[in-house]
């Protein structure tokens, strides 16, 4: 999947009294007397998630009298096209004595680390953003969801997941001065010295990521044009989705680029490294454009970062609407 767009996402756990009410379950037709099973249904924000994802990943507990047990381990919930409608097995059932806990992400990896932590909020360790800036997914955390036996019972009424955007979307815009006439082509960018992995917590208010054990990346992230890109006034940008990051507080993060100036029928190369950023602190869900303006005399003045939401939906807007 390429460049999964973040938007915030709801899921609904909707309990059906035997899998003869639930026809999306009807390869499963001896729900245990007593019993009933924690089905998925879809929901929609400003996008319906299946439009973000086809999948979703579940960690679930149950506690009883004391004894905690995993009923859903990174299990995945898949969107099907022709019922619409959110399938997985095999089918769990609510254990009406014992409280329950939630956490899902998007999209599903069969090799994510997924748990809670001792704290009891969803959280993912050994994330890693890919190399190749063209096959990034982004990623959807979502809040916990807490499901207590009380004086009335076990509250079995639908459960809403609560998705938020995980990562930080990266670009660059390359922009020449008004006073330069010469033509100006890019041939690469790279971005490096920063980290490419952590660890992300959702505490119920806000994701939280940790990246203090995590190496830094030297190799960095580069551009993949096929040819030189000419630079405008207007300016280029680097990637065209945007280059999806681990949030992490940017201190010494460099930037290299090649690119050539035609003057006076002569063509010269530019290899420009170490350009140093300026401090940022890349949160979960921000947009950040960096500008990088080309001068005359080989000179390139780095503006201050463009901060923004990252908001891929042209809707717009936060209405939350329940299938």
């Amino acid at each position: 999947m390429k460049k999964t767009a973040f938007i915030i996402g709801l899921i609904s756990l909707l309990t059906a009294c035997n899998s003869g009410s639930d026809d999306r379950f009807m390869e499963f037709p001896d729900t245990p007397a007593g019993k009933a099973s924690i089905s998925f249904d879809g929901a929609r924000t400003r996008a319906s998630l299946n439009t973000v994802s086809s999948t979703f990943a579940l960690y679930g507990t149950a506690t009883d009298a004391g004894n905690t047990s995993v009923v859903f381990n990174n299990q995945k919930i898949e969107y099907n096209n022709e019922s619409t409608l959110w399938v997985y097995s095999p089918l769990k059932y609510w254990n009406t004595q014992a409280d329950h806990k939630f956490g899902a992400y998007a999209p599903y990896n069969s090799s994510r680390n997924f748990s809670f932590n001792p704290e009891g909020f969803p959280m993912i360790t050994g994330f890693m953003v890919s190399q190749n800036v063209d096959n990034q997914e982004s990623l959807l955390l979502s809040h916990p969801v807490d499901r207590e036996v009380r004086a009335g019972g076990l509250d079995m009424s639908p459960v809403v997941f609560t998705f938020d955007p995980a990562l930080t979307r990266i670009n660059f815009r390359i922009k020449k001065e008004s006073s330069l006439t010469d033509a100006l082509h890019l041939n690469v960018l790279r971005m490096y010295n920063l980290k490419s992995s952590g660890n992300c917590t959702h505490n119920g208010n806000r994701i939280i990521w940790d990246t203090s054990s995590a190496p830094t990346n030297t190799f960095g992230y580069s551009t993949g044009f096929t040819n030189p890109q000419e630079v405008s006034y207007e300016g280029i940008i680097a990637w065209e989705d945007g280059a999806l990051m681990v949030p992490q507080q940017i201190s010494g993060i460099t930037v290299y680029l090649s690119y050539t100036r035609r003057h006076n029928d002569l063509t010269y190369s530019y290899d420009k490294d170490n350009i140093t950023l300026p401090g940022a602190d890349w949160q979960p869900g921000q947009q950040i454009t960096y500008v990088l303006t080309l001068k005359p005399e080989n000179y390139i003045e780095i503006g201050e970062p463009i901060v923004e939401p990252w908001i891929d939906s042209p809707s717009g807007g936060g209405t939350i609407i329940v299938n």
